[in-house]
């Protein structure tokens, strides 16, 4: 018998009994034991056993890498059941979700800002987009098509989790608590389902699953866009409700002859001085000007710290940046009262070509309404204007 065949049907073959060095050059192998009779009729062939060993491996491998096509997901699978269930559940579920919502809109509740509404209202629209384009990419099994429904899931959930956290809220319908935490629920089980369905995973296998540019982009925009719409529309919604307070208190308050107020403080401007106003981030300050004696800038804000510490803080921060690099010295410093408010009255005295120059800073406190008028006054020693100006100053 050929050592070849000798070797195929030997006992000791791939075992550490075999200690031959195997050369098929046509001679016995002297350490043969024949394993027994094998019945099974085999093909010549003239490959060497390594060169078959080798195609076979090939084939496996070529088997195992085979690559999924979006024709042939189509062709050899099926949408139907509890996916089928899912997808239309979602679809309705977003346009549903936008009519009751928009059904109660009330602009008053968002402080009369349209960006702070949009803000809320936005993002039912781009879950509803996020939903029809799911439905989309399982029908073409796109590869993203999981990532969607899964992403339309997550959105749901954070944003009715949050309307839990925040409590406004109704109390019946499909605004209640209970009808949001049920959605909770819903929005945690289909996830599960997406996960571990083995329908979902033969539509959309795991190794032809993959993201692209764009949703990327769709997560950005989920994030973003209502983060920035929310910031812009809280500073809108305040701005509209100081002009509505502004507005409430003109109509509400009677001013005498002469009187000014920016809705918190009220005061008359002192005799010979012009008046001119001007907003600066939100804020109106007074210019008072009279070319004989010096200028006023006053405006009022809402504070109740009156600590020596944090009068220091207002004093140097008005303090003019041109005029603390000359000489000076503080000539007063001193807690007043008038009218039966509190108020802090500071003045600095500075040389300025070979004349003096005062600086006098004011801080007038409320209590009972934390609100504080201040003002930072320049003259060239004349202050009967401060005490006329002081005796007219009240709070609303």
């Amino acid at each position: 018998m050929a050592i070849k065949d000798q070797c195929e049907n030997c006992k000791k073959r791939a075992t550490p009994q075999c200690t031959e060095t195997i050369v098929y050059d046509g001679t016995p192998c002297y350490s043969y034991q024949k394993s027994g009779i094998n019945l099974e009729k085999k093909e010549p062939s003239s490959r060497p056993k390594e060169e078959v060993n080798s195609s076979s491996q090939v084939a496996d491998n070529s088997a195992e890498e085979f690559e999924y096509t979006r024709e042939y997901l189509k062709a050899n699978t099926d949408i139907h059941g509890w996916l089928t269930f899912f997808l239309v559940a979602i679809v309705i579920g977003s346009i549903a979700s936008i009519c009751i919502n928009m059904s109660s809109l009330d602009i008053s509740d968002y402080g009369d800002s349209t960006i702070l509404a949009l803000a809320d209202y936005l993002p039912l629209f781009m879950y509803c987009g996020i939903a029809f384009y799911t439905v989309y990419a399982f029908i073409q099994r796109k590869p993203n098509a999981v990532f969607l429904g899964k992403l339309y899931l997550i959105a749901v959930f954070l944003s009715n989790l949050l309307a839990l956290i925040i409590g406004h809220l109704g109390y019946v319908g499909f605004v209640s608590p209970m009808h949001l935490f049920r959605s909770l629920i819903w929005a945690v089980i289909w996830f599960s389902y997406l996960s571990v369905s083995k329908q979902v995973n033969e539509i959309i296998p795991k190794e032809y699953r993959k993201l692209s540019n764009s949703d990327y982009y769709i997560i950005a925009a989920l994030i973003l866009i209502p983060l920035a719409l929310y910031s812009l529309g809280v500073k809108n919604a305040l701005n509209s409700q100081e002009k509505k307070e502004t507005s409430a208190f003109y109509s509400a308050t009677e001013l005498k002859a002469g009187e000014e107020t920016d809705g918190r403080v009220i005061f008359m401007v002192p005799a010979g001085f012009s008046l001119d106003t001007a907003k600066v981030e939100n804020v109106l300050f007074f210019e008072m000007t009279n070319d004989s004696v010096g200028t006023i800038q006053l405006c009022s804000d809402y504070e109740a710290n009156q600590s020596a510490s944090n009068i220091e803080t207002y004093w140097r921060s008005w303090e003019n940046e041109e005029a603390s690099h000359l000489e000076k010295q503080l000539i007063v410093d001193e807690k007043r009262e008038v009218n039966g408010f509190p108020y802090y009255y500071k003045v600095t005295r500075y040389v300025y070509e070979d004349s003096y120059v005062y600086w006098r800073f004011v801080m007038i406190f409320d209590k009972a309404s934390s609100k504080v008028c201040l003002m930072s006054c320049y003259d060239g020693g004349l202050d009967g204007y401060i005490d006329e100006l002081l005796n007219t100053v009240h709070f609303y």
